[in-house]
């Protein structure tokens, strides 16, 4: 009888020490988490907690994640991360629930030290509600997306942010079967620093690009294979303090802006009988040095007309320059004819015009601008200077 009281007496403190404890029960809803992250910088043994999801293997510095679903909420872990990982890390993907749900300020629900890499063929949701914070942030090195892992991003700043970078590899790069996804409006896709011992032409991207106008989405995807044999024209010019610089990589839907900030555009230009073709949302990133001076591009389908305008503040329905896509012509609105230096392309129901009668647009509207091709890059650069330059 008494070691049946003992027996009971024992069974009572070990159901209260498992109460206390706290258990993390994989559902499908997110795991709210306070003051919480997982840091693994410093952690050189393995370690792993399978209700919630991960394993970190310190050997490979390898992040798997299977089920993780969890959500900083506002007011939490401001100007911090969800996870903290060391340079050269792997997060393998494992299942297709995996989430991150950072409500709180500032808060990156990815940070790396390093070069990260994407591995696995699950897939993941990211989502950040403050514009300062990124989708994934990367010191130092390439952020890469391999094997047929896929991440969907709803982001309210950057989706990602390649800090430091060096020049060399390319520092985004999409490979295998893996797709990264983020909203075709979301023009803060790709924030790009480099210190001053890299020029701006050593900043190389890996992948293509995909457009879902009815979705409303882009896709990167890997890149294909891009052909050599075209030789562009040469083009001299140079660069002014008072000036921005669009650097067009033939092959890369990335715009390079006076080598600090990289903008995805709706696809990637091309060469075209010694001509650099750009599609129109290339063209609607370039801005005049002076603030709040932008261009922007109309499709009249009816007319079957380019509208080119450059808007001012003291002028916001500046007269256009129009392009003709059925003939090979531009004028200014009530101006003469001008010949196109190549005709204007539909390519897989995008527009494209070439960068030399871009240019020539600009120079009509009274805006001083230069291009030149640079050969070992596959780069089409253009200069537009200020006004007082």
């Amino acid at each position: 009888m008494q070691n049946v009281k003992k027996m009971i007496v024992v069974f009572a403190a070990l159901t209260t020490l498992l109460c206390a404890a706290p258990v993390y029960a994989k559902t499908s809803e997110p795991l709210i988490i306070n003051n919480w992250h997982l840091d693994f910088r410093d952690r050189t043994k393995n370690c792993s907690n399978a209700d919630m999801g991960w394993e970190w293997n310190a050997r490979s510095r390898t992040l798997t994640l299977e089920d993780f679903r969890v959500q900083v909420p506002d007011g939490e872990m401001e100007h911090q991360a969800a996870i903290f990982l060391p340079e050269n890390s792997t997060i393998q993907l494992v299942g297709d629930t995996n989430a991150i749900y950072a409500h709180a300020y500032d808060c990156t629900p990815v940070y790396c030290e390093g070069k990260l890499t994407f591995a696995g063929r699950g897939s993941m949701l990211i989502t950040t509600d403050s514009s300062a914070a990124s989708g994934i942030f990367v010191e130092h090195g390439p952020l890469v997306f391999s094997e047929s892992v896929k991440i969907t991003f709803d982001p309210a700043g950057y989706v990602f942010t390649l800090n430091d970078v060096k020049g060399g590899e390319a520092v985004l790069s999409v490979r295998d079967k893996a797709k990264v996804i983020f909203p075709d409006d979301h023009v803060r896709a790709i924030a790009v620093t480099h210190d001053s011992s890299v020029k701006s032409k050593q900043i190389a991207y890996d992948y293509d690009q995909d457009i879902d106008r009815e979705a409303g989405t882009v896709t990167l995807l890997k890149n294909s294979a891009k052909s050599d044999t075209e030789k562009p024209e040469e083009l001299p010019a140079e660069q002014n303090a008072l000036s921005h610089e669009y650097r067009f990589p033939v092959g890369s839907p990335v715009v390079l802006k006076d080598g600090s900030s990289a903008i995805t555009v709706g696809a990637s230009p091309y060469i075209s009988e010694g001509y650099t073709m750009l599609p129109l949302r290339a063209l609607e990133v370039v801005s005049s040095p002076e603030p709040e001076n932008y261009f922007s591009t109309i499709w009249d389908s009816a007319a079957r007309t380019i509208s080119i305008c450059h808007t001012t503040p003291d002028n916001p329905y500046n007269s256009a320059v129009l392009i003709f896509t059925d003939e090979p012509k531009m004028r200014m609105e009530g101006g003469e004819f001008l010949s196109l230096t190549t005709p204007v392309s539909l390519k897989g129901e995008r527009t494209f015009i070439s960068l030399r009668d871009f240019a020539k647009a600009l120079e009509l509207m009274g805006v001083t601008c230069e291009i030149r091709w640079e050969a070992a890059t596959k780069t089409a650069v253009l200069t537009v200077w200020n006004a007082e330059a």
